[in-house]
């Protein structure tokens, strides 16, 4: 085996793992969302599926994943910063800094 076909080789295992991650981690957060949405507010199938549908859209509707970040901080208050693990999510009140 040469080097350009290990370099392929490398590409595709590394894309590979990056497609099962990336399915792994979206499949957790839907079935993470509805088990608090059930938990917390006594959300039913009905309104699970409805919650996972308007997230579904919502994830089609921005081009990327700070648009949505940007626009739940406008909408609600609400900042949400995976790079501070202590508290990712945060109620922010206009006008404090974001």
């Amino acid at each position: 085996m040469n080097q350009e076909q290990r370099r392929k080789l490398y590409i595709q295992g590394f894309n590979d793992g990056v497609d099962s991650t990336q399915d792994y981690l979206v499949k957790a957060l839907y079935g993470a969302a509805a088990l608090a949405a059930h938990r917390e507010f006594k959300f039913g199938s009905a309104r699970c599926l409805k919650l996972l549908n308007a997230m579904d859209k919502l994830l089609m509707d921005y081009f990327t994943s700070q648009e949505i970040v940007d626009q739940a901080w406008e909408e609600t208050g609400l900042q949400i910063n995976f790079r501070d693990a202590i508290e990712p999510f945060e109620e922010v009140k206009k006008g404090e800094t974001d």
